[in-house]
C-alpha cells in the first residue's frame, strides 16, 4: 500500500485534498448554485402539494353535494311512497330547513300495469336547473283494501293532497277513518 495514497484518502498530501481545493484546503458547505437549485426544487414541490390539497378539497365538496342530492332524491321517493296515492304528472319544489339550497322536480307516469307508476326525481342546487342527481324507480299505488274505501273517498283524498292538506290514505280526513 502506498503511503501517499493513504494521505490523499485522509485529505492530506500533495495535489489537493478530498475537497479538491488548492493547496490542500478542504471545501466545506454548499455553493450558492447548489442552494438555489435546492430552493427551486422545494418551491416546485410546495406548489404541487398546495395544488393537490386544493384539488382534494374541491373534490370533497363536490362529492358532498352529490351525496346530499342522492339522499334528498331518495327521501322524496320515500315521501311519495308514504303518501300512498300517486297521480300522474309533474311537480317541483324546494327542500326546507338545512337543505334550502336544493330543489326537486318529479315526474310520475302511469304504466300499462294498473296502479304502477314510473317515478323520476331530479335534485338540483339553487337556481341551476342542471340536476345533480336523478333517481328513477317504479312505485305501486297503495292498495285499496279498506271497507271504508270508495272511489269518491279516494278522489276526496287526492283533492286534499292537491291543496296541500294531509290525507289518511283511506279516503277519510287526516287523523282517522270516518
Amino acid at each position: 500500500m502506498n503511503p501517499l495514497g493513504v494521505r490523499r484518502a485522509l485529505g492530506g498530501g500533495a495535489g489537493g485534498g478530498a475537497g479538491g481545493g488548492a493547496g490542500g484546503e478542504r471545501r466545506r458547505g454548499f455553493s450558492l448554485l447548489e442552494i438555489l437549485c435546492a430552493v427551486v426544487i422545494l418551491g416546485f414541490g410546495l406548489v404541487a402539494m398546495v395544488e393537490g390539497i386544493t384539488s382534494a378539497l374541491v373534490a370533497s365538496g363536490e362529492s358532498t353535494r352529490y351525496s346530499v342530492a342522492a339522499l334528498l332524491a331518495a327521501g322524496r321517493i320515500e315521501t311519495l311512497r308514504s303518501e300512498g296515492y300517486l297521480s300522474a304528472g309533474e311537480d317541483e319544489g324546494d327542500f326546507e330547513d338545512e337543505m334550502s339550497g336544493y330543489r326537486w322536480h318529479q315526474e310520475l307516469t302511469r304504466t300499462s300495469l294498473d296502479g304502477l307508476f314510473a317515478v323520476k326525481v331530479a335534485v338540483s342546487r339553487g337556481d341551476d336547473e342542471t340536476p345533480l342527481f336523478v333517481l328513477e324507480t317504479m312505485l305501486f299505488e297503495m292498495p285499496f283494501d279498506s271497507l271504508y274505501d270508495t272511489p269518491e273517498l279516494r278522489e276526496r283524498d287526492r283533492e286534499l293532497r292537491a291543496r296541500g292538506l294531509p290525507a289518511t290514505g283511506r279516503g277519510g280526513a287526516a287523523g282517522g277513518v270516518r
